[in-house]
């Protein structure tokens, strides 16, 4: 959990924060989430664009004030009160994992990682003997092999207890919900990842539709 100390902080203080940011950056919210990072009596606000090219923003409040950053819309999970945000996402030969935690109010990235397609000298893409895509690996800035990867990924985010919002409140609502400074958690599924042994990670989520 965040080492801040933050007491004394009410619901109807950091709703009144959420509203006041808002309306001061313009944001168009089309869903939104209360939902618990770090474990503390804070909630954050997850503000879901209404497209993957907007993303989402997550709110954090602290004595310091609002705290802001911005993630893909589709690509993230977290694992609720133990201070870890992942935004996992990527397209066109290009993936990421990064990995954040609320840190004195403010969001901190404690690791990152990306994968991508490897080129010839002719621009043409590099396959490995058996027809599969060959990825460059990188962890923290340092190229590594693809377990070194994955094993540094699981030291700092075990995702075996990551979950995601299946579906966020209309943000109709929103705006009346930080007037009254009454949040209510949203409720969430476990995600489940299933590990390709030649390139990609896939995601589950169980969840009715």
């Amino acid at each position: 959990p965040d080492s801040s100390s933050d007491e004394g902080i009410t619901a109807a203080e950091y709703c009144n924060a959420y509203k006041e940011y808002i309306e001061s950056e313009g944001l168009t919210v089309w869903e939104y989430a209360f939902i618990d990072i770090n474990g503390d009596d804070i909630y954050e606000l997850l503000l879901g664009g209404s497209c993957e090219a907007e993303g989402n923003v997550v709110l954090t409040y602290s004595k310091q004030g609002v705290n802001a950053f911005v993630t893909s819309r589709l690509g993230y999970n977290y694992i609720p009160g133990q201070n870890l945000f992942c935004n996992a996402d990527g397209h066109m030969g290009y993936y990421y994992d990064n990995v954040y935690s609320i840190i004195d109010g403010k969001w901190q990235i404690v690791g990152e990682g990306s994968y991508s397609e490897q080129y010839d000298d002719n621009g043409e893409i590099v396959y490995d003997q058996n027809g599969n895509f060959l990825y460059k690996y990188t962890w923290n800035n340092m190229e590594v092999t693809k377990n070194n990867y994955y094993s540094s990924l699981a030291a700092v985010y075990d995702d075996t207890d990551a979950v995601r919002i299946p579906e966020c409140m209309p943000a109709e609502k929103l705006m009346g919900v930080l007037q009254s400074g009454t949040p209510e958690l949203t409720a969430y599924n476990r995600v489940y990842y299933e590990d390709s042994t030649d390139i990609h990670r896939y995601e589950i989520i169980v969840s009715d539709v």
